[in-house]
């Protein structure tokens, strides 16, 4: 016998309290769902009285799902054991408002950590956190020419400004006239939508009703509601106890960049925690199903980044991400931006190996013989690096025209012939090894793609972390995501993520120069979801008075954004939670550093705040902590190379570098304290470069924090 087979929607509160539950459990919650999806009368949807929400049974372990229900849609919010989930659906109610649903906390309660309302607890009793800041309003950001699209006045607008949370924006939206209600909430929700929400403001001043069904699937809600496809291996990837719900919920802005068209290079920059490794994933995932497209495992979308670590985290990403369907990721291929050089190179049966160090020096070796003048090796590799592979040279006559802004006195004809001379043996001497640097193999790879003697061996290219990329990886991308006979790249080819404040390798490098036109084809993420505001307000201070790099400012000239803003702050870069900034505790050794560092260990484990990653500056300090750890009776390993943050440990070493992709309820910045003149020296860089990487790196490192941060020092 069959009753009622619902369309259902899963919240992502519901996703959270899934988290919860054993394996067993999550195993029997999917098979009730299933058999709901499946209209069987076995489940049975009561509605629960004196609240406005229907519930059915799980089979197994007496746990009770909360749902809201119109007709045959159903949205499941919240699972618990009986008496928990009664609790919840007493403090909490549904909110409609057009298309937009929010869930609304109507009597404060403790979810056990699980409520979509976060709270923190000091990590060890030795440590002792500041006061939890105020997360500022969701519509602090939105302009007065914003809010005159949906006529509300400045005087209103600045009340509105004011508004301290989500909550209490529902409470005022359920007391104004509809159309602005939900012309409010979804600014809230994305505030550079504005000419889709303006449009949705005039047709529900017209009249238009929105059915809950509708609401469901509307983009404004994406960041919370995900709809349950019919496949059962799709609903079972998204319940599985190990899935993230950030790669399953979406926030609207990351949604419609997630899906958009776009007549050429799209660029979308952000902050840490932002979403943006998260948007380019999902990208990917939506290309290789786009007809125009025509992505096969034959010449599949390319997802691509500076680092072979970065490259294997995302290969991995896309793996979890694609679980309902693994036939995408045999469409993708997921390499660094050296080893799509080489694709190339292979394709048009020319050398493709890298050489490394040895066959490196030796090349040079061979070169300077004739420098004449004595410039020395340091000399010809800026020259090599700056002019002539970032502006793509390939012949002593472009070589002999080229500018050679920022690299020291003006250089005479024959002293240019000179130098070319000297590069010309170096690249001679590498192809005698049968083979080039990473430079050379791009900027050969780039020359065979523009003279049409190879075609691009690739549907689309998607490129995370493009901040690092160089100058000549910059014009590979182009090259790559250029059609054969065009002269730039084409509609959806080529997509971009990236955060100028993260730049830890090459020199900044604007898009523009390297053939890639962003104008009118970018954006801005501004809501971390990782970083609670406290760390992130400590983190921009860290980086206060840095200008962000020039790849950003090609974004900001459309972004909707100040064009004079210097720093993520100025982009109204915020978090979406609340809690303390971190602790910076400074000792007079390293052993007592390390002592504490066990305790904050233990306290973590104690509170359910691990894995803590501990990061420092060099790996010869990342072992030293790890000996002096280990004297204190904790085992705590070394992150590999390609390794990802391993499951079921208490703590996790590695280098700040190393920590760019990961994450971690709790991170520890080890040995923060000033290096010697001695090191900065013997690295052959002055302090302004020296002090911008360090403040850079701790930016990095102190954004991996979810929910924790502490900084130690050792000044004797």
């Amino acid at each position: 016998m069959t009753t009622t087979a619902y369309e259902l929607a899963l919240a992502s509160s519901f996703q959270q309290s899934l988290g919860a539950l054993d394996a067993k459990q999550v195993k029997a919650v999917l098979e009730t769902i299933d058999k709901l999806q499946a209209g069987l009368s076995s489940v049975h949807i009561h509605a629960l009285h004196g609240v406005p929400w229907v519930s059915f049974v799980v089979n197994r372990d007496a746990l009770r799902v909360i749902c809201s229900r119109e007709g045959t849609a159903l949205m499941l919010v919240w699972v618990d054991s009986h008496d928990e989930a009664y609790q919840w659906a007493e403090r909490h109610r549904s909110v409609k408002v057009g298309k937009v649903i929010r869930l609304l906390t109507v009597q404060a309660g403790n979810d056990e950590g699980r409520s979509t309302s976060t709270t923190t607890t000091p990590m060890t009793t030795t440590v002792t956190t500041t006061a939890t800041p105020t997360v500022a309003g969701p519509l602090v950001d939105v302009r007065d020419k914003t809010f005159r699209h949906v006529e509300v006045g400045p005087r209103l607008a600045a009340q509105l400004r004011a508004l301290p949370d989500e909550d209490t924006l529902l409470e005022l939206a359920e007391r104004l006239e509809p159309a602005l209600a939900e012309a409010l909430l979804s600014l809230a929700a994305d505030p550079d939508d504005v000419q889709g929400i303006v449009a949705r403001y005039a047709r529900a001043k017209d009249g238009e009703t929105v059915t809950f069904k509708e609401a469901m699937q509307a983009t404004v809600n994406a960041e919370r509601v995900w709809l349950v496809p019919p496949e059962q291996a799709a609903l079972e990837a998204a319940l599985s106890a190990d899935a993230t719900s950030w790669r399953v919920f979406l926030h609207a802005s990351q949604k419609r960049l997630v899906s958009m068209s776009t007549s050429g290079p799209f660029l979308v920059m952000g902050g840490p925690g932002t979403g943006k490794t998260v948007v380019a994933l999902h990208r990917v995932r939506h290309l290789v199903s786009l007809p125009t497209i025509n992505a096969s495992p034959a010449r599949p979308v390319v997802l691509t980044t500076f680092s072979r670590v970065l490259a294997h985290q995302l290969h991995i990403g896309l793996v979890d991400l694609c679980r309902d369907d693994p036939s995408r990721v045999q469409s993708v291929q997921t390499l660094t931006l050296t080893a799509a050089a080489r694709a190339v190179l292979t394709l048009a049966a020319q050398p493709s190996s890298v050489l490394l160090d040895e066959d490196l020096d030796a090349a040079w070796v061979e070169a300077l013989r004739l420098d004449g003048a004595g410039r020395g090796r340091a000399f010809y590799v800026a020259e090599r690096d700056e002019v002539v592979l970032a502006r793509g040279i390939t012949t002593v006559d472009a070589y002999l025209k080229a500018p050679r802004g920022g690299r020291g006195g003006r250089l005479e004809r024959s002293a240019k012939l000179q130098v070319w001379a000297v590069l010309s043996a170096y690249e001679a001497a590498l192809a005698h090894r049968g083979g080039d640097d990473a430079g050379g193999l791009a900027r050969r790879a780039t020359q065979l793609l523009h003279d049409g003697v190879v075609s691009s061996p690739f549907a689309a290219v998607v490129c995370d972390e493009v901040q690092d990329a160089s100058a000549w990886e910059l014009r590979l991308l182009a090259a790559l995501a250029t059609p054969t006979g065009k002269k730039e790249p084409g509609p959806d080819r080529l997509f971009m993520v990236g955060d100028g404040h993260q730049r830890l390798t090459k020199k900044p490098t604007s898009l523009r120069s390297c053939g890639i036109e962003v104008r009118g084809r970018s954006a801005r993420l501004r809501l971390n979801y990782r970083t609670t505001q406290g760390i992130c307000d400590q983190a921009i201070e860290l980086i206060a008075g840095l200008p962000m790099d020039v790849i950003d400012h090609d974004a900001a000239i459309d972004a909707a954004v100040d064009a004079n803003a210097d720093t993520v702050a100025d982009h109204g870069y915020r978090s979406v939670r609340a809690g303390p900034r971190p602790i910076v505790r400074q000792f007079n050794s390293s052993d007592d550093e390390a002592a504490f560092v066990a305790d904050v260990i233990r306290g973590a484990v104690a509170n359910k705040a691990v894995p803590v990653l501990l990061l420092a500056r060099t790996t010869s300090m990342v072992q030293a902590m790890r000996d002096r750890l280990r004297d204190r009776g904790l085992t705590v390993p070394i992150l590999g190379e390609l390794d990802s943050l391993p499951a079921g440990l208490d703590a996790v070493l590695c280098t700040l570098h190393r920590s760019k992709g990961l994450e971690a309820p709790t991170v520890v910045l080890c040995g923060q304290q000033e290096v010697p003149q001695r090191y900065r020296a013997g690295l052959d860089v002055d302090r302004e470069q020296w002090d911008r990487q360090e403040r850079l790196l701790q930016y990095v490192g102190m954004t991996r924090a979810r929910d924790h941060c502490v900084v130690t020092r050792v000044e004797p």
